[in-house]
């Protein structure tokens, strides 16, 4: 269940790429997409984690500007490719987690 009504956070844009063979050839399509943070989720339209469930957030950087955000959960790591520096996603993240410690 997403949180709809409560206060969004922090959201950060990422890029989901699709795959497909149309006439012999591979196609591929961007789809772009949010991830959102409230008080107690992060979800996009495919996933919805409780924050308790999300153990950390590690960023890798590529030399071409994108790089991929790792949500580590206790359901395992999940990975969204990303165009934007995510420091202020992970510093929301840190934030709300640091006040429940």
């Amino acid at each position: 269940m997403k949180d709809f009504n409560s206060k969004t956070i922090s959201s950060i844009q990422f890029t989901v790429v699709e795959r497909f063979i149309k006439n012999f050839e591979q196609q591929k399509i961007e789809i772009e997409q949010l991830l959102t943070m409230t008080q107690t989720s992060i979800f996009s339209n495919s996933h919805h984690f409780h924050l308790q469930n999300v153990l950390d957030m590690s960023y890798k950087p590529f030399s071409n500007g994108q790089g991929i955000l790792y949500l580590h959960t206790n359901e395992g790591v999940f990975s969204f490719l990303i165009s934007t520096n995510p420091a202020q996603f992970i510093q929301s993240y840190q934030l709300l987690t640091s006040r429940d410690k």
